[in-house]
């Protein structure tokens, strides 16, 4: 069908080199762009596929280390220092993981970690649906046979309501039983 179109697609090297040269011209580009801004919010977090494959969606590249903090906040400081933007990141907003607070905390001090509101929610959702429910096995019965007990899987940080706006709420609701 091509030679019925008189078509001839380029050579593979050709394409391949078109691509490299769009590539750097694209990376210049925006290079030159993220000079003129002052300050830059990052917004990031890892995704595992099925096939265990990771992403690390600031860059969107594979990520084949380990999601230790320290690998991660290594990653992104390079990947931000070859843009040449590393001084001007202000906050960066990720979910609460041990190992993205970790990899924070492991970047420049004023760079701020914020929570992101989205995970918050869907944590809380998930918990107050009962979800995450996991099952414990106890063995601490006299004749040791082997009870089941249904505990549910949260973080502190899903804990919207402190102990003292919680005291507050139980203060308000009896006053108003009172009445």
């Amino acid at each position: 069908m091509i030679y019925f179109l008189n078509y001839i697609p380029p050579h593979r090297n050709q394409v391949s080199d078109n691509l490299k040269r769009l590539y750097d011209f694209h990376l210049t580009v925006l290079k030159e762009q993220l000079q003129d801004i002052d300050y830059i919010g990052l917004t990031f977090d890892f995704w595992t596929s099925r096939r265990s494959v990771s992403f690390l969606f600031i860059h969107f590249s594979s990520f084949h280390e380990r999601h230790t903090g320290f690998n991660i906040s290594r990653s992104v400081k390079e990947k931000l220092e070859s843009l040449g933007i590393y001084h001007k990141v202000v906050a960066i907003t990720c979910d609460g993981g041990e190992n993205l607070v970790s990899a924070c905390s492991q970047l420049d001090g004023s760079i701020k970690r914020i929570w992101c509101c989205t995970h918050r929610l869907h944590l809380v959702v998930i918990d107050s649906l009962g979800f995450w429910n996991t099952e414990n096995k106890i063995d601490n019965t006299p004749n040791n046979c082997l009870t089941t007990e249904i505990t549910t899987t949260t973080t502190s940080s899903s804990n919207v309501i402190s102990n003292n706006q919680q005291e507050l709420m139980d203060t308000s609701l009896s006053d108003e039983n009172e009445t």
